[in-house]
C-alpha cells in the first residue's frame, strides 16, 4: 500500500481534493498548516471553495483529525475576528509569526507534535504557503504579508518530518532565486525528513 504521495503545483484550492482523497483512503488527517492566513474562511462572492477556504471544506467533510490540527505563521490581518473563534471551533489550534518568534522553533515543532499525538497517530497533511516566509525572501507570491519568517526561523528546519505542501508561489511576482529555488529547495528538504523518520501516510503537495 503506498503511503507517500507527492502533488505539484497550485494554490491552497488544491489542498481540498487532495485531502479529500488521502482520507478517503486512509481516513480523517492531521493538517500542519505553514502560512500567513488560516485559510478556513467563509464562502467569499457566493464561492464556497476558493484559496481562502480548503480546510474549512475539509472540515465540513469530516476530513480533519479531531483537534489534532496547527496552524503556524498566521500574522495576516482576517476578515472579522470570528474567524479566529471559527478555525479553534474546527480543532485547528494556532501559532502566530510571533509564537514562532517569543517561543522559538524547538517549542513550536514540540507543540505540533503534541497535538500529532492526540490525533492517535493519524495520516498527516503538511502544507507550507510560501507566503508564511517573509516578502524579503519570497516575494513571489500573490498574497505577500509583511514580518514574516526567515528561512532560519521557519519550524520545518527542526526534527518535524511530516509531509508538505509548498503552495502559493508565483515567479511571475518575484526574482527567480527566491521564487523558483526557494520553495523547490524547502519541499526537497522536508521530503528527505519525511522518508528517513515519519511512521504514518503522509501526503506531500507542491
Amino acid at each position: 500500500m503506498a503511503r507517500r504521495l507527492v502533488v505539484v503545483g497550485g494554490d491552497h484550492t488544491l489542498s481540498y481534493p487532495v485531502i479529500k482523497a488521502v482520507a478517503e483512503k486512509f481516513g480523517p488527517v492531521v493538517l500542519v498548516h505553514f502560512d500567513s492566513h488560516l485559510d478556513t474562511f467563509p464562502p467569499m462572492y457566493g464561492q464556497h471553495v476558493w484559496h481562502g477556504a480548503p480546510f474549512r471544506n475539509c472540515w465540513e467533510e469530516g476530513l480533519l483529525a479531531k483537534d489534532g490540527s496547527t496552524h503556524i505563521g498566521i500574522r495576516a490581518t482576517t476578515y472579522s475576528a470570528e474567524d479566529f473563534h471559527d478555525s479553534e471551533n474546527m480543532g485547528i489550534a494556532t501559532l502566530t509569526a510571533e509564537d514562532v518568534h517569543e517561543r522559538g522553533v524547538p517549542a513550536c515543532v514540540e507543540a505540533v507534535w503534541n497535538r500529532w499525538r492526540r490525533s492517535g497517530n493519524a495520516p498527516v497533511y503538511l502544507s507550507v504557503d510560501i507566503d508564511v516566509l517573509d516578502p524579503s525572501v519570497a516575494p513571489g507570491t500573490g498574497t505577500p504579508e509583511p514580518r514574516g519568517s526567515r528561512n532560519r526561523r521557519t519550524p520545518t528546519s527542526g526534527s518535524l518530518a511530516l509531509p508538505l505542501a509548498a503552495l502559493g508561489g508565483s515567479p511571475a511576482h518575484g526574482t527567480a532565486l527566491p521564487s523558483g529555488c526557494l520553495p523547490a529547495q524547502i519541499s526537497f528538504f522536508c521530503e528527505l525528513l519525511i522518508l528517513r523518520s515519519f511512521p504514518a501516510p503522509v501526503c506531500s503537495n507542491f
